[in-house]
């Protein structure tokens, strides 16, 4: 866990979001213009997938229409998936019904949110583990199902990609949530979106930008890590320099410490630590960005 907290980066995040509450002639816009058009695409969506949910209860149908339903979205991410998908529908329609269960398992679930999300994931690792030609790509099936917990009734998910949430909960928390060598799925589910409700209550209470839901957060997100991919990137680096730099910091300390007598004075035991102290908060003040 890195040395920031979370109402820090909130602040980050919000100096560096008020770039895009100006238009092209500099001039100030509200915060619904600025994610208007991220936000009307993910409704019209989420609206779209909704009453799929209501017309349908067989999971393979369910799944298969949910699919082509966020199709033309995921092609802008995915462009090589759509065609081996539709290969893998040709030439093997067990294992491409098999995929679209899962997903309507996923949709027509009442289970709570994290609890669909873990049998899911579940699901899909045993699916994507057995090298099925033309399946789906993992990255892919994760971001459908992100996709189709957001579009459930009441959602409080937000989707995204893989390396979207690498990096955003890399900037918020200081580490990588979600990534294959995840050990507590469930968990770091949870704190991904206590993240978005946090950041959610921050936009709406303390800075006065006009939230209706999730996908107010997740488009502001969005807009924010896409459209500033490489200023984000620059800071993550920096970040994980610093992070370098802190072990190597204790590890010279730790090494002076074991080299002292069995019972040196105290006070110069202290005073390493203090220096071990003093040396990483110097290097965590001078991050950067």
């Amino acid at each position: 866990m890195s040395s920031h907290n979370l109402q820090t980066q909130f602040e980050l995040f919000k100096s560096h979001f008020e770039d895009n509450l100006k238009d092209k002639n500099g001039n100030s816009i509200t915060f619904d213009d600025a994610i208007s058009s991220e936000r009307g695409k993910k409704r019209k969506l989420v609206e779209t997938v909704q009453k799929l949910i209501g017309d349908n209860t067989e999971p393979a149908k369910l799944g298969e229409e949910f699919y082509r339903s966020v199709d033309k979205y995921l092609a802008s991410i995915y462009p090589t998936e759509r065609a081996k998908i539709n290969d893998l529908k040709k030439n093997d329609l067990p294992n491409h019904n098999r995929f679209c269960a899962i997903l309507g398992n996923a949709l027509l679930s009442t289970n709570q949110e994290d609890e669909i999300f873990s049998k899911t994931y579940e699901d899909i690792s045993i699916y994507h583990s057995e090298k099925i030609p033309n399946a789906p790509s993992r990255s892919t099936l994760f971001h459908l199902l992100f996709v189709a917990l957001t579009c459930k009734e009441d959602s409080k998910t937000i989707f995204g990609t893989v390396t979207f949430f690498g990096d955003v909960t890399k900037f918020f928390l200081g580490e990588r949530l979600l990534s294959k060598s995840d050990t507590n799925i469930k968990q770091s589910f949870n704190r991904l979106n206590q993240i978005a409700s946090k950041l959610s209550e921050a936009m709406s209470t303390e800075w006065g930008w006009n939230i209706v839901d999730n996908l107010d957060v997740q488009s502001a997100l969005w807009i924010e890590f896409r459209d500033n991919k490489p200023k984000y990137k620059a800071y993550l680096n920096t970040l994980n320099q610093s992070e370098k730099r802190t072990e190597k910091i204790k590890k010279l300390f730790e090494s002076e410490i074991k080299q002292l007598p069995e019972n040196p004075d105290i006070s110069y035991r202290k005073g390493v630590g203090l220096a071990t102290s003093s040396a990483i908060q110097y290097n965590n003040r001078h991050l950067g960005w």
